[in-house]
């Protein structure tokens, strides 16, 4: 009786060994976007892969410009920014945590400029990462954020107007300082129009979107940037 209760013991082990499986690392999703004007001449590297205009993941110099999603391993992505290359960089690693299963956004933003990137209002180059709300919004809705990136003196904390587009800048909107985000909101699916203005200020705005046609049950990111050829929002499309 002993050498069959052995036996089965034994057999019990070895289907256990047969059915255990490994665990798998969940991917993340992950965007660059640049916001920054003057970049030409910023790379970014992530590990050893070089992230500019001709490499497999191209994070651009040019402004303004955003990738579609990459998939890549989550847990901690490191990076160096430099102003020439890997080998004579001079600034030191850092680190993007990213959640398994996730859509990140990877945002340069900042300024070369000597006059904006120093002093108590610096904005130096630098990048922050913010993950996407990939719940859809209700029937005939959208879902909408906001993030700001303009480097304008005058930017460093702003009103935000989300507005029918022929609508005057009045009431009481959301304030947001540089590098904030105005989080997932969810409005009816159409025609708006985006402006941020200095604090208190409706008559003339920083950053005008102009019309912005927005399509029930996706997600949007609105940054707001430096105005380019009389613009300064970036409208991505988040999911």
């Amino acid at each position: 009786m002993k050498k069959i209760i052995a036996a089965v013991l034994v057999s019990s082990l070895g289907l256990m060994a047969c059915n255990t499986t490994p665990s798998v690392i969940p991917n993340s999703q992950l965007r660059f976007v640049n916001t920054v004007q003057d970049s030409t001449g910023v790379n970014i590297f992530f590990g050893e892969d070089k992230i500019n205009g001709t490499t497999p993941v191209p994070f651009k110099n040019s402004f303004p410009s955003a990738t579609t999603y990459r998939t890549v391993v989550s847990g901690t992505l490191a990076y160096r920014m430099c102003l020439d290359d890997l080998y004579t960089c001079t600034k030191p690693s850092e680190t993007i945590a990213l959640g398994g299963d996730k859509l990140t956004s990877v945002f340069l933003l900042g300024t070369k400029s000597a006059t904006d990137d120093t002093g108590v209002n610096a904005r130096p180059i630098e990048i922050i990462s913010a993950v996407t709300d990939t719940a859809a919004p209700a029937s005939g809705k959208i879902k909408i954020r906001v993030l700001h990136t303009a480097t304008l003196p005058a930017a460093n904390m702003v009103d935000i107007y989300i507005t029918a587009p022929q609508d005057n800048l009045a009431g009481l909107p959301p304030q947001l300082s540089y590098k904030g985000i105005y989080d997932y909101r969810e409005l009816a699916a159409g025609s708006y129009r985006i402006r941020a203005t200095a604090v208190g200020v409706t008559s003339t705005a920083l950053v005008d979107s102009d019309t912005l046609t927005l399509e029930a049950g996706k997600v949007y990111t609105a940054v707001i940037t430096n105005p380019e050829n009389g613009k300064g929002v970036i409208l991505l499309t988040d999911k």
